[in-house]
Order: structure tokens, then sequence, then C-alpha cells
């Protein structure tokens, strides 16, 4: 059996809808009304690991940590027999921060390589979001890990081969994922659980050359949000364009993972959007709105049925779906529900943002500027009539567009709300507790989270 999960981070809904047509074309089954449980990569794939939601693994934006107490769908795969294989350029995405659980294998993509595969459990993104820049930031680096509780010789060894090591690129193909992927991947004849992140989508939104309409503009997308100076028509369009021009090379470039292995099960899914001005904001550091959280989802393969879903699912569901796929009835399914029911299979959907740890009191530099109420907590929750949003304009219920007021679901959906938040464990504003090295922490930089 082959059954694989590929996440194109930062895929928008509506992009891959009109720069995708091929493997739309192709799929045989498209879920129309997919649903992350977040803005952003880390709890949106706590949750596809693990099917509960960011908070119930205890993985968000103040703990990058993959939580070891709740099983993945890796882990549950292994142990059945299958081989397990993991391939990310995503900084995420990593045995850093144990994303890795599970796997037999982790094939590491550009943005990647050199970086510190363990952590060596300094304090790293603290302490650089306290020093700022300058050549003084080093022998304070040196006197703040002798005081620290980390191993003084190795953590040292780890900044000096950060220094070292190159400062990536956001890839503009994924050849560092196929050439393995065709080699080593294709031709196993075993029960085989694949898992990727390609970040081509990704802010710089970087092309190939021969899929380019415009020169690629590589300024954070952020940066336009929270500078004075208004955003002009010329650096939105070349970043729209340059986004859907990656999309248009994904398009094609994924044929070839579809073509040359028998899938019994292929997931194509977005992990999260992203936005280009809409709501007054750019990439996704904030909100859970409409553009960040509703995600294209496109399934492939013998054992997909052909057809199209048109309610609401939740990612947590391809957890769920994954595990019934590969006979595992006795593993935790968390919130999921199997999507191979053929039936409706829930009335809702949620996501939410325990907030932003680049919004901290004693942020520095660009980060200064981030609204300090960006780290409290957001969220929203949807049915097929209206739906709940607590975040940084106050509590409000709206029709699912966005567009209107509708006040005639506030009790239901704030009883609704009320319950299902009662069985999460709560978080409180504050900075992260997170162990960064700093060349990870400068390739954060290049993508726009930090």
């Amino acid at each position: 059996m082959n059954v694989g999960v590929v996440v194109i981070d930062t895929l928008r809904y509506d992009t891959l809808n009109s720069e995708m047509e091929r493997l739309r074309r192709r799929a045989d089954h498209t879920y129309e009304r997919m649903y992350s449980t977040s803005r952003w990569t880390v709890p949106a794939h706590a949750s596809l690991f693990t099917g509960q939601y960011p908070t119930e693994v205890g993985t968000h934006s103040r703990n990058l940590q993959l939580t070891e107490s709740i099983p993945t769908t890796a882990e549950y795969a292994r142990e059945a027999g299958f081989d397990t294989h993991l391939f990310s350029n995503n900084v995420y995405i990593d045995s850093f921060f144990g994303f890795d659980r599970g796997f037999d294998s982790l094939v590491r993509g550009p943005n990647l390589r050199g970086r510190p595969a363990d952590s060596s459990g300094f304090d790293w993104t603290t302490l650089f979001n306290e020093l700022g820049s300058g050549l003084s930031r080093y022998p304070k680096t040196l006197a703040r890990i002798v005081r620290s509780d980390a191993p003084t010789v190795s953590t040292i060894r780890e900044g000096i081969s950060m220094m070292l090591s190159s400062g990536g690129q956001s890839e503009e193909s994924i050849d560092w994922f196929l050439d393995p992927f065709k080699s080593d991947i294709a031709g196993s004849r075993g029960d085989t659980f694949l898992t990727v992140n390609l970040m081509t989508c990704h802010s710089p939104y970087v092309p190939p050359d021969e899929y380019r309409t415009v020169e690629p503009y590589t300024v954070d997308p952020f940066e336009l949000t929270l500078r004075s100076d208004p955003v002009t028509d010329r650096e939105h369009r070349r970043h729209v364009e340059s986004y859907e021009a990656c999309a248009r090379y994904l398009d094609d470039a994924l044929q070839t993972v579809i073509d040359i292995v028998d899938w019994d099960a292929l997931f194509i899914v977005g992990d999260h959007g992203e936005l280009f001005g809409e709501h007054g904001l750019r990439q996704h550091q904030y909100g859970v709105y409409e553009e960040l959280i509703h995600v294209p989802t496109l399934a492939f393969g013998s054992e997909i049925p052909a057809g199209t879903t048109e309610t609401l699912t939740s990612l947590v569901d391809i957890h769920a779906t994954l595990l019934d796929l590969m006979d595992l009835s006795d593993a935790e399914t968390g919130r999921g529900e199997s999507l191979l029911s053929g039936d409706p299979i829930r009335d809702h959907v949620y996501a939410e943002s325990v907030g932003n740890y680049r919004a901290t009191p004693g942020a520095s530099g660009f980060d200064e500027k981030i609204p300090r109420s960006w780290s409290d907590p957001h969220y929203m929750y949807a049915t097929d009539d209206a739906l709940f949003v607590s975040d940084k304009d106050g509590e409000r219920v709206i029709s699912t567009d966005w567009k209107e007021e509708r006040p005639e679901y506030r009790d239901e959906l704030q009883q609704a709300v009320a319950q299902l938040r009662s069985e999460l464990p709560t978080t409180t504003s504050g900075a992260t507790n997170r162990n960064v090295p700093e060349s990870i922490e400068s390739r954060l930089a290049s993508l726009g989270y930090r």
C-alpha cells in the first residue's frame, strides 16, 4: 500500500483553482470546504499529524516542539509495518522541532541544510529577541551560553557551525525532493507512508525562470503591512504574480509524483493560505480569515472515491482518513473523522491562533512595530450558516463570506464555542519559550517568520 500527503505550504484555495488546472483535472476527489486549524505552519501540521487542535497538542506560537505525548500518523504507520518517509524544506517541519517522529527517514531540503538536527537546550530565541544586531551580540551570546544550563562546548560549536553554514534560499525547484523520491521511494515494494512539505509558494515567492511573468519582489510581504508608506500597485503585482507562477510550476512538477507511484491514496493539501492586502494585512502573521484557513485539498488513488465533497471538512479529518486507509482501527483519530464515509462528517470547523510570538514587549528592530494585541489568542468557529470570530476586532457573528453580521445565530454559536473551548487547554499571552539556534532564526527571518 502506498499512502502519502504532500503539503504545499502557504497555498491559497483560490490559487489552486485558478493556477493549478492539471492537478485539479486529475484529482479523483476534491474537497471544496477544507479548513486548516490555524493560520500558519507549526500548529497546522500538529493537527495534520495528530488529529487534534493545536492547543490540545500543545504545539503553537508559544511552543514550537511537537508534543511527544500524542502519537502521530507516522508513528502509527511505522508500528504497523509501513516504511515511513518525511521530505521537508520547512525550517519548522524538521527533527529539531520533533516533527520527524515516526519517520524512518528524513530528507532535508535546501532551507535546512547545515542546520542542527537536534536542540542543544539553549534558549536562542529569547537571546536574540533581546540582543538585536551588531558585533556586540557575539560576546553577549558567549556570556549567556556560559551562564546557561546548556552544555557549553557543544552549544558554542552549534553556534559556530550555524555561522559557517549557508543562509539558504527558498526553493525555486523541488528537485531536492523529486530526485530522491524517484530513486528511493518510487521503486519501493513494501507498504509506504510519505509526507512532504514544499515551500515553493512561501515568500519570497521565487519561481523558476521559465514560469516568471515579472521579476520576483523579495521584500518581506509582512514588512509591507507595517511600513508607513502605502503598497504600490507594482509591488502588489510582483508579489501576486510571482506567487501564482510558483503555483503553476508546482502544477507541472507534481505530475511526476502522481505518475510514478501506484497510489492507494495521495492527498495534496495546503496547510494555510496567504494574505495579499485583504483585511489590511500581508503574509500570514495574524488572523483566522477565510483566505488563511480555507485550504485546497485534492485526493488521488485507487482507494479514493471519485467525486467532490462540498460539506465542511478539517485538516484533522485527513489524519483520521489516513489511519482508516491503513486499517489502523485501534489508533486514536483525535477530533477527526474519516473522509471515506461518504456522508457529511461534521457540522462545524474550528481554527485558532494563540498569538504571534514576534509581538512581545522585548521585541527589537522591525518587530517593534507589531501591535501588541497580536500576541493575544484569537479563533473562529464556523458552521454552514455563520461563523463566530474572536480577534483583535472583537467578538462577532458574521456570514461565512465575512461580509455581513448574522445576529440570529449569535446565541447558538456562542454556546457551541464556549463548549468547545472549555474542552481545550488554556494559553496566556507572553513570550514563547523556544530553543532556536541563530542560523534557524536567520532562516526564519528570510521567510518572514522573524
